[in-house]
């Protein structure tokens, strides 16, 4: 029993609460209720083969899409982060006013008296002023180690949220650097911010044999006065994590809860809906997000007591004021999960495919020694690179984050790369070339050095033979989402993997990949939406123990 002084205790057992015309509804409903929602602005996405697109998806070799990536709101104006084109969409009154051409590759957006604040993939932030100015200044590295979870500004403060711990933290930084041009933290808390006044945590409660359960425990904090309650969200499906999305009119509370189920082909079927719980703690609207073509962590956000969301739709991109669900919304809504038909059997063993097992694979190795791997190849790893490291080479692309001759940290993505740290430090002392982004059309190109994500995790793995997103079925067994612990990994055969971490509470994955993803090209610390990766298959190396 856990020993935990709360001011508040708000129960909500949906698995009860929604049994009343849950079953009578039909997805249309759904689709009904969602329309309620009003679009602020919407996007004609374009073909991506096409010039002068304003906005469009684009798929790389892993499967990763870019497009809209991120959204912020001030006043009367709402942007728009386009990671294909590395730019923002400026709207004003519902009317496109303005395109910002980014200097640097942008990963997350904020805003804040008329400026706007990117947050950069090299750790870096950029303010853009109204008058067209730019400046850069550098974030400090004690944060840039963590994958961040939320980038915010607030009345000349940014907020950067990382996964740090279990509900993760928060770190307050004055819009003023200081005298080195470096923006640091004068203040941190533990969880996540809402408003300038209020910071939430939630913690995941795991049950036997499972790294999560079917509740997790949301804390909503006065960052003032340190006034805290506390509710408890309970489901009959798997709980990923939850959003805290305000107050609304009538003092009802308004959720985003991210629930799962792990489908018989031990891909994922995830779930984010909208809920209103009043103060009694009994759950009065219901609501699904609008499936997306491209899904994002923080979709729903909040301005000015207000929610809204960025709809990635196949053909449109919307901004839409959402509307709280109220109980009429009860009635309608009927759950995906309860699809009986392609949910696993929670009895059902894992599926065993260690009789393939390849005789190069190495001895057991611990969870704590495959994470501690990983990290290696992350920010500690520092390495110099000259000229001759980028002297033009047939079928060779250098990574984007390397720029001229100069010093770096982390491991560069390299199509079919396998080099641990010392064969790529004796390479690039030898002529070879930084990594190759030049992909999948060539194959392995010789002499250029780094690690592909295959070659990352079997490294992390501590195997001394490189396998594919294919090959790596003959080492490692499919398992549960549910049962997902760090050190395991989610593969998409053919396309990408990434090694897993952990759940960051708030429905998102947090990784270590050697990916291409918003131009890293490089292995990097991520956070990516629990549906993104629905189609991945969660499994485990057969010798971790």
């Amino acid at each position: 029993m856990r020993n935990k002084k709360l001011n508040r205790i708000l129960t909500m057992t949906l698995s009860a609460t929604l049994m009343i015309g849950l079953f009578s509804s039909n997805i249309n409903m759904v689709h009904a209720s969602l329309s309620a929602d009003k679009v602020s602005i919407e996007l004609e996405i374009g073909n991506d083969n096409e010039k002068n697109n304003l906005i469009s998806y684009k798929a790389d070799s892993e499967g990763n899409i870019s497009g809209p990536e991120d959204f912020t709101m001030e006043n009367n104006d709402i942007y728009i982060l386009d990671s294909t084109d590395n730019k923002v969409i400026k709207s004003t009154n519902n009317q496109v006013s303005n395109i910002i051409n980014l200097h640097k590759k942008a990963i997350k957006i904020a805003s804040n008296n008329n400026n706007l604040y990117t947050l950069n993939n090299d750790f870096s932030i950029t303010k853009y002023d109204e008058l067209g100015n730019d400046s850069t200044i550098e974030l400090d590295k004690n944060i840039v180690d963590e994958a961040i979870v939320d980038f915010q500004a607030i009345d000349n403060y940014l907020y950067i949220t990382t996964t740090e711990g279990n509900s993760g933290k928060t770190y307050k930084i004055n819009l003023d650097a200081d005298n080195e041009g470096i923006y640091k933290s004068s203040e941190s808390f533990e969880g996540r911010i809402f408003d300038k006044n209020t910071i939430y945590r939630n913690e995941l409660i795991p049950e036997e044999g499972n790294s999560i359960g079917h509740s997790c425990e949301m804390t909503i904090q006065d960052i003032q006065t340190g006034s805290e309650f506390s509710i408890l969200l309970t489901s009959k499906h798997w709980v990923m994590g939850a959003q805290y999305l305000g107050i609304d009119e009538k003092g009802n509370y308004r959720i985003k809860l991210i629930e799962m189920e792990t489908k018989k082909d031990y891909t994922t079927e995830v779930e984010e809906t909208i809920r209103t719980i009043n103060p009694n703690g009994q759950l009065v609207g219901i609501k699904a997000e609008v499936k997306q073509k491209k899904s994002i962590p923080n979709q729903t956000k909040v301005f000015e007591n207000e929610m809204y969301g960025i709809n990635n739709l196949e053909k449109s991109v919307q901004i839409a004021k959402v509307t709280s669900p109220n109980e009429s919304s009860l009635e309608q809504f009927k759950s995906k999960l309860d699809n009986d038909t392609e949910i696993l059997d929670e009895n059902q063993d894992s599926e065993l495919l260690i009789e393939n097992t390849a005789t190069t694979a190495v001895s057991t190795i611990s969870r704590s020694t495959i994470m501690s791997s990983a990290k290696t190849y992350h920010t500690s790893f520092a390495w110099t690179c000259s000229s001759s490291n980028l002297a033009a080479m047939t079928s060779w692309i250098k990574p984007r984050y390397v720029g001229s001759a100069g010093s770096y940290s982390c491991m560069p993505y390299c199509w079919g790369g396998f080099a641990s740290r010392n064969q790529f430090i004796t390479a690039m002392n030898n002529s070879g070339r930084v990594g190759n982004i030049n992909c999948p059309y060539t194959g392995y190109v010789s002499n250029t050095y780094g690690l592909d994500c295959s070659g990352f995790v079997s490294r992390a793995w501590g195997l001394t033979t490189k396998y594919s997103t294919r090959s790596i079925t003959d080492v490692t067994t499919n398992i549960n989402t549910s049962a997902l612990q760090q050190g395991d990994a989610l593969n998409l055969s053919g396309k990408h993997i990434v090694l897993f971490e952990k759940l960051d509470s708030s429905g998102n994955y947090v990784l270590y990949e050697a990916t291409q993803m918003n131009s890293y090209d490089r292995v990097a610390h991520t956070i990516r939406s629990a549906t993104s990766l629905s189609t991945y298959t969660p499994i485990k190396y057969n010798y971790v123990y």
